[in-house]
């Protein structure tokens, strides 16, 4: 839909949709693409957590510096920016949010609060469940629960091989409840919910008491809910606090790409980033029937502003979490996402994967 609406306005500019594998979290796979043999793709939506990384390997450039970042979230701004330079049109962000029947779960403050909201649930173990395996995953649930207790820091300093224990401990409380017969199932249960909509609907159904993962669950829990008005968001606090840390989805442009290619890429993002496109895309309206919004998080102010966006509730929840809201660094922790993985695994008791 997006490809042929573009068309249909921009007559001139052709587009091909490519999803190359394992590109938005390779740095080395983004180069490929990006770089001068074929296939090569002009522009490229990354996470900005390889952004440093994929600009080092010297395929990408700079986006203009009259692109108006004025409608940008301050977050995704700073995550689309090496070396004071904008690299990035961000487009989506993401981050850790906690879904909850329990108003006690929902208000919870520290990953302490938490535990004992969830315990409090009464429900079967596990009361919670999620997706915290992976050489990616449980770093950045690290370092999102380092954000939460030390909100006034740098979080570009918790990419280390040394883990601050007292994070390591409200981490293992949180995912801790998460265990049943033995068995961690957001960690070591062969990869059950490596698909983070199973997760998703098992919450919707009832059958745990709260789930963690990105807002865009949200969709999929409502979806099999039989009692949606019960449900609701919250950020997902994992340290001593509750404060987010972001990923940004973002467009980089190939350095090769000519003037001609830059006036297309140029008017590409402002299409996909319009309050239009965006209207269609975070209410599904493509969908045949009606389902519920999507819950992914804009990059954009404009977007927030949408008549539909400010009227759901849960929109407003998630708005009113990312405005303290810090960037994931876009730099570091592609080198050492698996020695910490593995380090964090050891901490919570838990074998590292083959």
């Amino acid at each position: 839909m997006e490809r042929e609406f573009f068309e249909t306005t921009k007559r001139c500019v052709s587009i091909t949709v490519a999803d190359p594998n394992d590109a938005l979290y390779s740095p080395d796979v983004l180069a490929k693409y990006m770089g001068t043999s074929e296939p090569r793709f002009d522009v490229v939506e990354l996470d900005t957590l390889v952004l440093g990384e994929v600009k080092d390997r010297d395929v990408i450039k700079a986006w203009p510096a009259d692109v108006d970042t004025g409608d940008w979230l301050a977050p995704a701004r700073e995550a689309s920016t090496v070396d004071s330079q904008m690299y990035g049109v961000p487009h989506l962000m993401c981050s850790e949010f906690i879904l909850s029947r329990s108003r006690q779960v929902l208000e919870a403050k520290t990953a302490g609060d938490l535990v004992k909201a969830l315990k409090a649930s009464g429900g079967a173990a596990p009361s919670l469940v999620g997706d915290a395996a992976g050489s990616w995953t449980l770093p950045s649930l690290y370092l999102d629960a380092w954000r939460d207790t030390y909100p006034q820091r740098d979080v570009a300093n918790a990419i280390s091989a040394t883990l601050d224990m007292s994070v390591i401990g409200s981490l293992k409380s949180t995912l801790g409840q998460c265990e049943a017969t033995g068995s961690n199932v957001c960690i070591t249960a062969d990869g059950k919910y490596d698909d983070t909509t199973k997760a998703a609907e098992e919450f919707g159904q009832g059958q745990v008491a709260a789930t963690f993962g990105y807002s865009e669950r949200l969709h999929a829990a409502l979806r099999v809910a039989k009692d949606p008005e019960r449900i609701g968001i919250a950020p997902a606090p994992f340290g001593d606090g509750r404060n987010l840390l972001l990923f940004t989805d973002a467009f980089v442009v190939r350095k090769g790409c000519d003037d001609e290619c830059m006036a297309a890429a140029r008017n590409f993002v402002k299409y996909i980033n319009s309050p239009s496109t965006m209207k269609w895309y975070l209410f599904a309206e493509e969908c045949p029937d009606k389902v519920p919004p999507r819950y992914l998080i804009p990059a954009t102010r404009s977007a927030f502003e949408l008549p539909e966006v400010k009227g759901d509730r849960h929109y407003a929840s998630i708005r009113g979490a990312i405005e303290a809201g810090a960037p994931f660094p876009n730099r570091g922790l592609y080198a050492v996402r698996k020695k910490m993985r593995d380090d964090i695994l050891k901490q919570l008791n838990v074998s590292s994967p083959p």
